[in-house]
């Protein structure tokens, strides 16, 4: 299981995708404060969510954990 966010155009939702790569809209959705900019070909973007969401479809963000993520437009 992967936690994503999809973007949409300007719609972004917390995702997730089973293990065969089928993405699925979270019912529980936790990510808020959805922010984004764009200069030149470098898009940049932040969101604001709990380190424990409870959520089964969340990972548990550890301090000790490193992050990366990938925009595709």
């Amino acid at each position: 299981m992967k936690d994503l966010i999809l973007s949409l155009s300007d719609n972004r939702q917390d995702s997730w995708a089973d293990i065969d790569g089928k993405l699925h809209l979270d019912t529980q959705q936790d990510c808020d404060s959805f922010a984004w900019r764009r200069r030149g070909n470098i898009t940049k973007f932040t969101f604001s969510r709990k380190f424990d969401t409870c959520d089964e479809h969340d990972y548990i963000i550890e301090v000790s954990m490193i992050y990366v993520s990938i925009y595709v437009t």
